[in-house]
């Protein structure tokens, strides 16, 4: 989704943090509303350990193939062990799902579905980890 991927770059910016985009692919992503993002990594290059937090924000028509992506896969469950926090839309579920952690969504994963979840999220980040996870 076009309008929360913006609000969240947008808050994420606010902070003054960086906001980097990672895909299966490099070049550029298509969202549902047909604008552009930038890729900056592919997800087999850029792990979830070079990053303080993740947010998943897959388009509807991708989930099935970014779901059975091993390193799709790789990135979601290192992030939840790693302690990171995590932002998520509801096309996530299968992703999070095959990643092997969706029975495991504790207060430090975020359904940005809500009305300021990005702020939620950004605020939550500022603790740089979920340590209740451990």
């Amino acid at each position: 989704d076009g309008r929360i991927f913006q609000a969240l770059k947008a808050a994420i910016e606010a902070e003054g943090a960086i906001c980097e985009v990672v895909a299966p692919f490099s070049g550029e992503v298509k969202t549902s509303d047909g604008k552009t993002i930038k890729v900056d990594e592919k997800i087999d290059g850029g792990p979830s350990v070079l990053y303080d937090a993740i947010a998943l924000l897959p388009h509807e028509t991708e989930i099935e193939a970014l779901s059975k992506h091993p390193a799709a896969q790789a990135f979601v469950k290192d992030a939840f062990y790693h302690q990171k926090f995590i932002a998520y839309t509801d096309d996530a579920s299968l992703l999070i799902t095959r990643a092997g952690v969706a029975d495991l969504l504790d207060s430090g994963c975020i359904n940005l579905s809500g009305d300021g979840a990005e702020k939620e999220f950004v605020n939550a980040c500022r603790k740089i980890r979920h340590w209740k996870r451990c």
